[in-house]
C-alpha cells in the first residue's frame, strides 16, 4: 500500500531515453498488419500515420475535409493537418464526420496546453504504487501499459485523479516512447485478478476509456481485459453486439484463458510470470517506466 507520509515526485526530465526507448525500437520497421487493422470485408483503420503513403478514400477525406473548412471559414490550430497527419486521426476516429473533426480538434488544442505542465502530486504516488505502469514491449515494439484493478480498487484513486494520470502518463509515452511512422501504439493489460463482480469500478472505468479514447485517437493497439468473473465476461460478450467490428478487434476480453492469445502478440520473454512469461513480477520500480 501507499505510504501515507511518503513524498512521490514525477520528474519525467530525469528520466534518461535508455530507460523507455533502445535501437531495436528506432529501427523497427511495421509490417501491413501493424500499419492497419483490415476487416473480412476489406474495411480498414489505420495505426500509424506518420511517414506513411495514404490510400485514395484517405487523401479523398482530407482534400473535402480542408474544402469543407474554407467553405465555413473555419481554420485548425496549427500541428494537425501537417507531416504528422494528426488530422486524420481525428478524421478516422470521428468516422469522418467532417464537423465533429473540427470541434475535437479544437477541443483537443486546448487540452494540450495542459497536459505536459500538469500538477502531478495528486496522482503521484499512484503511479509509484503501481496502479498505473509500464513495463516492455511487444512484438512490434509497442510499449506495454498494465493497469492493475486491484490497486486501483485498494488506493481508492478518485475518477479525476486516475483520469488525469492516465493522461499525463499516455502524453508521456507518445512524447518519449514512440517512433513516428514507426511505432505509433500501445498495448493495454487490464490486469482484474482478484476482484469479485460487484468490485469492479464501472464509473471509473468507463471514465478511464472514454479519455484514452476521446485524446489519444488511434493510439491503441489493444485492450486486454484479463482474469475477469464470468458474469462480467457474459456481460461484455452481449455488449460486443452494439460496438463496431474495429473496436471489437481492440476491446478483448478473458477470463484465465487469455495466455494463448496474449503470447501471439507478446513474447514470453518479455512478460510477468503472472502473465505466463519469464519476467519476474513486479513489485516495485513501477515509475519510470522500463520499456527497453
Amino acid at each position: 500500500m501507499v505510504e501515507a507520509n511518503k513524498e512521490y515526485v514525477i520528474d519525467v526530465k530525469a528520466i534518461e531515453d535508455s530507460q523507455v526507448i533502445n535501437d531495436d525500437v528506432k529501427e523497427f520497421e511495421p509490417s501491413l498488419e501493424d500499419i492497419f487493422i483490415v476487416l473480412q470485408n476489406g474495411d480498414y483503420q489505420r495505426l500509424i500515420f506518420q511517414n506513411q503513403e495514404l490510400r485514395d478514400r484517405e487523401e479523398e477525406h482530407l482534400e473535402d475535409f480542408r474544402s469543407f473548412l474554407k467553405a465555413k471559414k473555419l481554420t485548425l490550430p496549427e500541428g494537425y493537418d501537417d507531416e504528422q497527419k494528426e488530422v486524420l486521426r481525428f478524421l478516422q476516429g470521428t468516422k469522418w464526420d467532417y464537423q465533429l473533426t473540427y470541434d475535437e480538434i479544437v477541443e483537443h488544442n486546448e487540452w494540450k496546453k495542459t497536459i505536459r505542465q500538469m500538477d502531478t502530486a495528486p496522482f503521484a504516488k499512484y503511479l509509484h504504487e503501481g496502479v498505473l505502469y509500464g513495463y516492455k514491449r511487444d512484438n512490434s515494439e509497442r510499449p506495454i501499459i498494465v493497469i492493475n484493478c486491484r490497486k486501483l480498487i485498494d488506493t481508492q484513486v478518485s475518477l479525476d485523479d486516475l483520469t488525469a494520470m492516465s493522461q499525463y502518463y499516455l502524453q508521456f509515452v507518445i512524447d518519449r516512447c514512440m517512433v513516428p511512422g514507426h511505432v505509433e501504439n500501445w498495448l493495454a493489460v487490464f490486469d482484474m485478478r482478484d476482484v469479485g463482480v460487484t468490485e469492479v469500478p464501472k464509473d471509473k472505468l468507463k471514465g478511464l476509456v472514454a479519455a484514452m479514447q476521446k485524446n489519444f485517437r488511434g493510439r491503441l493497439y489493444k485492450f486486454y481485459s484479463i482474469d475477469v468473473t464470468y458474469v462480467v465476461k457474459v456481460l461484455w460478450q452481449t455488449a460486443h453486439r452494439f460496438v463496431d467490428d474495429f473496436t471489437n478487434r481492440k476491446l478483448l476480453i478473458y477470463g484465465d484463458d487469455y495466455q494463448q492469445d496474449l503470447h501471439k502478440d507478446i513474447d514470453v520473454e518479455n512478460l510477468e510470470e503472472k502473465y505466463g512469461g519469464k519476467l519476474p513480477n513486479k513489485t516495485e520500480n513501477f515509475w519510470p517506466p522500463q520499456f527497453s
